[in-house]
């Protein structure tokens, strides 16, 4: 019987309504209709009695109507009382006397149209009983405050006193009768009160009472409804989960109660016959299963033996049977695929061993090239050093030469800077002959001026006699001036022809250097020739030296590679002769007969 017929089944045996959930529901809606109408009619009377209720204020109305209108009337007794004092006074405060009677009179007035108002708006006494009262009331308190108002204060503020003792008395009278009517009418008022305060009681009597009962009756009705539902659920549920644990432990003979109630308690029991019945089945499944794994287990235990010719040959169960197919098939390809791989192992182990042979050669050929290219990378090591030698004699030669060529240059400047000199010297000479002749003019011209004032002089006489002195000493002057002149212009000739062959002498100076200069710069540019000859056999030689260095490094590094490789076929025969003996521990079906029991055999 299949899970899905026991689930149909217990479907069909479901029926359409509820019945505890409509227990629920009809005692859910009881209670709260309960609690509804308690709760409505709590709150009505609660608004209804509760502090600012109609009934409150009906109450509290009165209260404060008797204390207005029930004798004595307070507010005329009081003004009746003030008079009696102030006449009895003998030096009485008129003006106080009279603000306190007006103030008086001001708080009746208003507490008459107070009451006229709220009887008017919210009544809570008989009408037809409370307007005659009000306005014989009112009647009465007129006729009260006219008299004290017209008779008693003008005789006051006269100072009448006899006359206001006379209207205190008739003031005293018109208060009796007052307070005799308030007395004769107002018995209305009490009695009405009276009958307010009893109903009221009675209202919140009765609502505490309804409320007993209704707390009473929800209290019964939930009681009933627990013990209703302990009695026919609560057993029941834990009668079906009772059943449940056995079921789940594997007591699969267990009966099913409850399945023939048509409520929820009876869904969930034929829900649970269906786990009973899908338990069932599970079990079956589960022992086909079992079979299934034993039979793939010991297979799989010969497999991790290397035993490739075993098959499984009984049959399994309709569902799991395409796995004994597939692991035959799988023990096929594995005995194809191990074939193959110790085919592949000993082409391997011949192949490699092949490898190895050729490597040893190899390596040895490999180093003695190395060894060839090491020797030659020192020897031109050796002739790159002695060329970069060459080349550093050949530049430090180029130096001194610039050095030389320099200093040259030098001294062909200072000749060309004498010669400069010496032609200004000359110049200068010429210059200085000239401004001697000059001097010497100016001698002999002073000379005839000396001349020429001795003669003006001596015509004069005495008077001319100084100038005759001072022309004398003009005269010497003047020939000492040209004595001078002449001693200069000897020695400048001398000067001149000094000069003169100073200059030619200087200037065949300046064209031996400028010869010099020739030669030592032919000198510089062969010496500068031989010095890039030089480092650029030293720069060829070098490149020769890195590229011998990088050989004989790769060299090095192909006789390393050689080497590892020889190590790696070594390590690959020896890995091949450990793949032969591991392919080595497989049975194939070509290699032994059947040794398979029980399920086992060679056949699918």
């Amino acid at each position: 019987m299949s899970a899905t017929t026991v689930h149909g089944q217990g479907r069909s045996l479901a029926k359409s309504a509820l019945s505890i959930s409509r227990l629920m529901t009809l005692s859910a809606i009881a209670v709260i209709i309960t609690v509804a109408a308690f709760a409505i009619y709590s709150s009505t009377s609660f608004l209804e009695h509760r502090v600012g209720g109609d009934r409150f204020r009906a109450i509290e109305n009165g209260a404060a109507l008797i204390a207005d209108y029930i004798p004595p009337p307070l507010l005329p007794y009081e003004a009746l009382t003030l008079v009696n004092a102030t006449l009895a006074s003998s030096n009485p405060d008129i003006k106080a006397a009279i603000s306190k009677w007006r103030e008086l009179q001001k708080s009746f007035d208003d507490r008459m149209r107070y009451w006229e108002a709220e009887m008017e708006a919210r009544p809570f006494l008989d009408l037809a009983k409370w307007k005659p009262f009000h306005d014989g009331f009112v009647s009465h308190g007129q006729i009260f405050w006219t008299d004290l108002n017209k008779e008693i204060i003008p005789a006051l503020q006269a100072g009448d006193r006899q006359k206001a003792r006379e209207v205190s008395d008739k003031l005293t009278t018109e208060f009796v009768e007052f307070q005799k009517f308030v007395q004769d009418n107002q018995s209305f008022i009490s009695d009405q009160l009276a009958v307010d305060e009893k109903e009221s009681l009675a209202a919140s009597s009765l609502a505490l009472q309804v409320g007993y009962v209704l707390a009473g009756a929800l209290c019964v009705g939930l009681a009933a409804l627990f013990l209703l539902g302990n009695r026919h659920v609560v057993r029941a549920l834990t009668r079906i989960s009772e059943v449940m644990s056995k079921l789940a432990n594997g007591d699969l003979t267990v009966s099913i109660p409850y399945e023939a109630r048509r409520d929820e308690v009876g869904e969930m029991a034929r829900a649970v016959s269906v786990f009973k019945a899908q338990a069932q089945e599970n079990f079956t499944v589960k022992e086909a299963n079992e079979y299934v794994i034993g039979k793939l287990g010991e297979g799989l235990q010969r497999l991790s033996r290397g035993d490739l010719t075993q098959k499984i040959t009984d049959p399994f169960p309709e569902s799991l049977d395409p796995l004994r197919i597939s692991f035959n098939e799988m023990v096929d390809a594995l005995q194809v695929i191990i074939a193959n791989v110790r085919a592949g192992a000993d082409g391997i182990s011949s192949g490699t061993s092949e490898i190895s042979h050729a490597s040893d050669d190899l390596s040895r050929r490999t180093e003695n090239q190395a060894a060839n290219l090491e020797q030659t990378a020192a020897a031109l090591a050796e002739i790159t050093s002695k060329v970069r030698d060459t080349a550093a004699g050949a530049s430090h030669a180029r130096s001194i030469v610039a050095l030389a060529k320099s200093d040259a240059d030098k001294s062909g400047m200072v000749v060309d800077r004498a010669i400069s000199a010496m032609k200004a010297i000359e110049t200068s000479s010429q210059r200085i002959s000239q401004i001697v002749g000059l001097v010497d003019d100016m001698a002999f011209q002073t000379n005839l001026l000396a001349l020429n004032a001795g003669v003006e002089a001596a015509r004069a006489g005495d008077v001319g006699r100084g100038f005759s002195v001072v022309a004398s000493e003009v005269r010497a002057l003047a020939q000492r001036s040209a004595e001078a002149a002449k001693d200069i212009r000897e020695h400048l000739s001398t000067a001149q022809d000094a000069v003169e062959e100073g200059v030619q002498l200087v200037a065949e100076t300046g064209t031996s250097l400028r010869s010099i200069i020739e030669r030592i710069a032919d000198i510089n540019q062969v010496v500068t020739e031989i010095a890039a000859s030089a480092e650029h056999q030293a720069s060829g030689l070098q490149e020769v030296n890195t590229a011998v260095e990088q050989m004989d490094m790769v060299t090095q590094q192909n006789a390393a590679m050689v080497e590892e490789t020889t190590a790696a076929t070594r390590t690959l025969t020896e890995q091949s002769g450990e793949l032969a003996r591991i392919v080595a521990r497989f049975r194939l079906a070509g290699q032994a007969g059947s040794t398979g029991s029980g399920g086992m055999g060679r056949a699918a």
